[in-house]
This record gives C-alpha cells, structure tokens and sequence, in this order.
C-alpha cells in the first residue's frame, strides 16, 4: 500500500540510484578502485528533476562541519531559485547488512574488521515534507576495475543513518519547509546565471534542465 501512494518518489529513487550506480563504475573503469564519486543532489521541482547539484573534490575534502555549511547553502539557493519540493542526497558511504550486529558500532571501523557484516555502499537519502526514505547499495571492488553489487537495502518512510550524518535529512527537511521560494524577475536569464555562480561560489557544479 505504501508504495501505490508514493509512485513518484519510488520513480525518483530509482533515477538517481541508477545515475549513482552508472557513475561508480565509469569512476572506477576510468580511474580505479579508489575513485569515489561526489556528493550530489538531485533537486525535485513537481515529480520533475529541475537541477543537479555537483560537489567539488575541495567540498568533499573539507571538515564536516564546512562541508554541511556549504551544502546548506547550496540547498537554500536552490530551493528558493528553482522552488524545489524534494532532494535527494547521493553519496559514497558504509551500510550494515545486519544492524543488530552491528548496533552502536562505526560502520567505517566496522568495515576493516574480518567478518563484520558491514560493506561500502552508494548511499541514497530521499527527502519530501514530512517524508525521509533511505537506499543503501552495498558494493564490492574487484580487479581488474570492476563494481560488484550486492542487494538493495530499502527503508520507505525511515532512515538509518545514524549520528552526525542524519544531520542531512534534517537539514534537507528544514530548507523544504522554512525557506521560500522566490519568482525570478524579467530578466530570467541573468537571475539564474547569477544563482549558478553562487552555487559556484560554495563549491558546487549546477546542471538545470
């Protein structure tokens, strides 16, 4: 029943598990098992992908807490230009394929001890008002340069990221419900170029569509 309400977002989900997936193995038959991709947004305007935001190697590189300021940011400037109902947060991370195992642990402490059930992931964070689902692709790497998928982990209507990273989705919710959006003047094309060189400015790379 949950999933015959919420046709859109499972379609949304899909999309962008898809481009994440596409993009780890281009990242890795380009340049090798250490290559991860950037933090993205896929940004939802009326069941329609409006914008993608791309972060910056120096965005991915900075502190958390920087790098959560910037992603704020680039949020709110994108939910107030393109007026934005849903987003969705693509990146590289660690899942746990047994959580009772694993409870209280750091999965990336977890993950380079033998026999922990815990593996490298496409982390997936879909948020809506009042809506936070979670998609966790585990994966491993083999040589010579190639993905191994493992089964999709999927939560409707939770989340299971745990400790500072569930600062996103509340972050994701908190722009989606306290910052307007705002009708763009006249000159439509000068605004917009505007707001992509203030996404530049906080590390990130727009495509609108």
């Amino acid at each position: 029943m949950g999933e015959a309400r919420y046709p859109h977002r499972l379609d949304k989900l899909a999309i962008s598990m898809m481009s994440a997936m596409n993009a780890k193995e281009h990242a890795v038959k380009e340049y090798g098992i250490g290559e991860e991709i950037p933090l993205s947004v896929m940004c939802w305007t009326d069941h329609r992908l409006s914008l993608v935001l791309s972060a910056s190697w120096e965005v991915q590189k900075t502190a958390p807490s920087d790098r959560f300021g910037k992603v704020n940011d680039a949020l709110c400037i994108a939910r107030r230009g393109w007026n934005i109902d849903a987003f969705t947060l693509i990146a590289e991370g660690f899942c746990s394929t047994d959580p009772s195992a694993t409870n209280g642990m750091d999965l990336r402490e977890a993950f380079i001890k033998p026999g922990m059930p815990v593996s490298e992931c496409i982390a997936i964070t879909h948020t809506e008002p009042n809506e936070v689902t979670f998609i966790a692709k585990p994966f491993s790497l083999t040589y010579p340069k190639r993905v191994v998928w493992g089964e999709e982990l999927y939560f409707p209507g939770q989340t299971r990221i745990r400790g500072q990273d569930s600062m996103y989705p509340r972050l994701m919710s908190k722009v989606l419900t306290e910052v307007e959006y705002e009708s763009p003047p006249v000159d439509e094309i000068e605004y917009y170029a505007e707001l992509g060189e203030g996404l530049a400015e906080q590390g990130f790379a727009c495509q609108w569509l």
